[in-house]
């Protein structure tokens, strides 16, 4: 039974270095295109077990200088688990190849220094992180997007601008001076704070701020006006002001001078310098004949209090002055023109 057992465990192991020579054949064979240092058959060494091991010199694939492209017939490249592992080209650029129906373009290619991409990035809705700086190609190589502590800087070169566009229409550009709006500017009830000027598109009109107030200035023949319904209410010239309609004073103001200064009131348009102690001006009323009530109405206005004079064209003993009552009556007294 001993000599049985001693010549099936040589048997075994005949067994054992065919195969492994097998193999190695096989592997030659696969590796016929690459200049290998696999030897014709392996050696065998019997280990402590008895079992034999593979020993051999390198194979050589770390030098390897191809002759002809590698075809992998569909099958994976699988790389080194334990580590990372490298891909690493000398004095080179590498080029991946996107191929479809037996043409190939460029996707990307690596170099030294930089990936450059050869066609768009579809990011499939994800997002993309850790982003320190986006250069964008321009004549001036500096337009970019990029992080800082106190947050993001957009910056164009002095030469061009930002431009924010909504379909075709630019709704903002902003540049060195000025930021220029493409279309009304709604606030929705928010408020505009701490405002310098404005300053409008004709030159000269201004509205600005100052210690004493706000500053509304318009260069002359130029006016202000203030419309209410589209029509014209109130108009301030260079040399007057213009009430367009009826103006009233609160109950208990006066109409007075602002200094020392006289003031004259007229019912006329009138020109001319007004009186060292104030002027104030009657209506008129002329006529060869004394005026009726009604005519003194029309004329003077039918108001109580209301006055004015009648000058008596035909003799000058006729004038008077007239004042109206409450009662709606007309009281007079007659003038004597002074010599």
């Amino acid at each position: 039974m001993g000599k049985a057992r001693r010549f099936d465990s040589y048997s075994n192991d005949v067994d054992n270095e065919r195969n492994i020579s097998q193999l190695y054949g096989q592997a030659r064979q696969n590796l016929s295109g690459v200049g290998s240092s696999f030897r014709s058959s392996p050696l065998g060494v019997n280990t402590v077990s008895g079992n034999p091991t593979i020993t051999s010199t390198g194979d050589n694939l770390g030098n390897h200088t191809a002759t002809q492209d590698l075809n992998l017939a569909g099958n994976d490249i699988i790389l080194s688990s334990d580590g990372d592992t490298k891909f690493n080209v000398v004095g080179a650029t590498v080029l991946f190849m996107c191929s479809n129906s037996g043409s190939s373009a460029e996707v990307f290619r690596i170099g030294a220094t930089e990936l450059q991409m050869a066609q768009n990035i579809d990011v499939n809705e994800k997002d993309i992180e850790n982003v320190n700086m986006i250069t964008f190609k321009d004549d001036h190589n500096n337009n970019f997007i990029k992080s800082s502590t106190s947050g993001i800087v957009y910056n164009a070169h002095s030469n061009d601008h930002h431009k924010f566009y909504s379909g075709l229409t630019a709704l903002v550009t902003i540049d060195t001076a000025n930021i220029s709006l493409g279309a009304p500017l709604d606030m929705h009830t928010n408020n505009i704070n701490s405002s310098g000027n404005i300053n409008f598109t004709n030159t000269g009109q201004v509205i600005t701020t100052s210690t004493a107030g706000l500053l509304y200035q318009a260069t002359n023949p130029d006016t202000h006006d203030f419309l209410v319904s589209a029509v014209s209410r109130f108009e301030v010239e260079q040399s007057k002001i213009s009430l367009k309609e009826d103006t009233e004073l609160t109950g208990g103001k006066r109409l007075a001078s602002s200094s020392a200064t006289e003031i004259g009131i007229f019912v006329r348009n009138e020109t001319g310098t007004i009186g060292t102690l104030g002027t104030v001006q009657l209506p008129e009323y002329t006529a060869t004949t004394a005026p009726t009530n009604g005519t003194l109405d029309t004329n003077f206005g039918a108001f109580q209090g209301s006055s004015g004079i009648f000058r008596d064209t035909d003799t000058t003993a006729g004038s008077r002055f007239y004042i109206r009552g409450s009662d709606g009556n007309w009281y007079y007294s007659f003038l004597t023109q002074q010599t």
